[in-house]
């Protein structure tokens, strides 16, 4: 006989289960931008960039790198 507590513990599992088959979508269709918080031509510009080859490398994915300087400022 089937306790109540498993036919309810199989009840809210149901809703759950089309999930559990649902495909993703490849990772990153579109290139990976970094928004860097520093200007152009310094430090935190090149070495964001000598990474950004690397994770390009890695990913197989294009990485963008965008310099908005003060991006991470707080108010």
């Amino acid at each position: 006989m089937i306790s109540r507590r498993s036919l309810l513990l199989t009840g809210a599992a149901l809703p759950l289960a089309p999930a559990a088959f649902a495909q993703t979508a490849a990772f990153a269709r579109r290139p990976v931008i970094w928004v860097v918080p520093y200007p152009a031509g310094g430090f935190g510009d090149a070495v964001s960039r000598v990474l950004a080859q690397h994770m390009t490398a890695t990913l197989k994915q294009p990485v963008v790198v965008e310099n908005k300087p003060g991006a991470a400022a707080t108010a």
